[in-house]
């Protein structure tokens, strides 16, 4: 995954340059396929760069001139990039993502960003699934509802997001598992983000003896904070209810094995089948298995095979009013890909060993069809069992 860092001055006072160049390197655990930064310059512009360098070399390239100039800003993004969707060595695929004038990091992996291009009827300008996030801010009638046009975002979503036409303003938001640490300067009335939880150590803080103490906090999964500019630390919260939007499949899943509505839902299978989708998605990890799931079967099918289907007009969702969506990965979506599919046993590797996926074979003698039940097993490897 990527990493994020930035700040955010309420007041006249600003962070050392050292500090920038320091948060930015500190994000190397999480990305060095590309570095980059956006901030806002004197003339209430935003100004970018970004490189396919690793932090370290695009720190000292940038100069240290330049990082005195972005010091002198109200805000600042930083972002260091681990390649998970689109080419490494395209820049394009870089961030900041910009479009309509909005400018994002991202860190995650969003799952429906072809879905939103194809409905929005936009040319993909970057290959790289972070450019949803800029586009469907587009898509607002004014601040806030551009905020809100990211409840349709399905998957993973940690960002921090400027605006041409609000440059004074920011917002951080965490939608799904990936962590960003806050850590404020209560003084020089100072926000600070990372993605990595080590950066403690660069931050202000009191010393009694030699033991620090710094400000820190974690955002909470689905929220949005919007930093706007006062007298006083001004901020608002929001949470964020999850409705992804995605392209209509005409096979409904009931229970343990999909239900065919149509007749092309059965041919979508035929044609997942015929093509091995199965022996590819053995060898994958979770993860694969559904963006497998949602590219290679009926999803791919209903997308690339029959002209008429229609992606539904939704309206965006309120922060509060819409139930939250489940994610596509989950072990019951598995079951239900792997009973639709007749796939009895999977195995999906991971650093520290593998799961076992197994589907119970079906008894004769019972009502219920036993396949709908799904054990798991975890193998550790070797050196791990210690």
């Amino acid at each position: 995954m990527c990493g994020l860092a930035g700040y955010y001055a309420w007041g006249e006072a600003r962070p050392k340059p050292e500090t920038l160049m320091a948060l930015l390197v500190a994000q190397t655990p999480k990305g060095t396929d590309s570095s980059g930064y956006a901030y806002v310059g004197s003339d209430s512009l935003i100004r970018l760069r970004k490189e396919t360098l690793k932090p370290s070399e695009f720190v000292p390239k940038v100069g240290i001139e330049k990082w005195t100039e972005i010091a002198k800003s109200h805000t600042a993004i930083l972002h260091a990039r681990n390649t998970t969707r689109g080419s490494k060595t395209d820049n394009d695929n870089s961030h900041p993502q910009v479009y309509g004038g909005w400018v994002v990091t991202h860190n995650g992996t969003l799952n429906n960003d072809e879905d939103l291009f194809h409905h929005y009827k936009v040319k993909r300008f970057a290959e790289v699934d972070s450019a949803a996030i800029p586009l469907v801010l587009a898509q607002g009638k004014d601040y806030e509802d551009s905020i809100r046009q990211l409840s349709v975002l399905g998957g993973n979503a940690t960002m921090a997001i400027l605006n041409q036409k609000q440059p004074e303003r920011l917002t951080l938001c965490r939608l799904g598992k990936h962590d960003v640490f806050l850590f404020m300067d209560p003084l020089k009335r100072i926000l600070y983000w990372s993605s990595v939880p080590t950066v403690a150590e660069l931050m202000p803080g009191a010393v009694l003896g030699n033991i620090g103490f710094t400000m820190m906090s974690k955002m909470p999964e689905d929220r949005v904070l919007i930093c706007e500019p006062g007298s006083d630390f001004l901020g608002t919260t929001y949470k964020v209810t999850r409705n992804p939007f995605s392209i209509p499949c005409t096979t409904v899943t009931v229970g343990g094995s999909p239900r065919n509505t149509s007749g092309a839902s059965s041919e979508a299978s035929s044609f997942a089948r015929s093509t091995g989708k199965i022996s590819k998605l053995a060898e994958g990890t979770a993860s694969a298995v559904a963006v497998a799931y949602f590219k290679n079967t009926e999803m791919e099918y209903l997308h690339n095979r029959i002209e008429h289907a229609k992606y539904p007009k939704r309206g965006i969702p309120s922060f509060d009013d819409v139930e939250i969506g489940f994610e596509p990965w989950d072990l019951d979506r598995i079951r239900f890909w792997m009973v639709g599919n007749h796939v009895m046993d999977m195995t999906l590797p991971t650093a520290y060993g593998r799961w076992v996926l197994r589907l119970k074979e079906a008894n004769p003698a019972s009502d219920k069809d036993t396949r709908d039940v799904m054990t798991r097993e975890f193998l550790p490897k070797k050196s791990q069992k210690k």
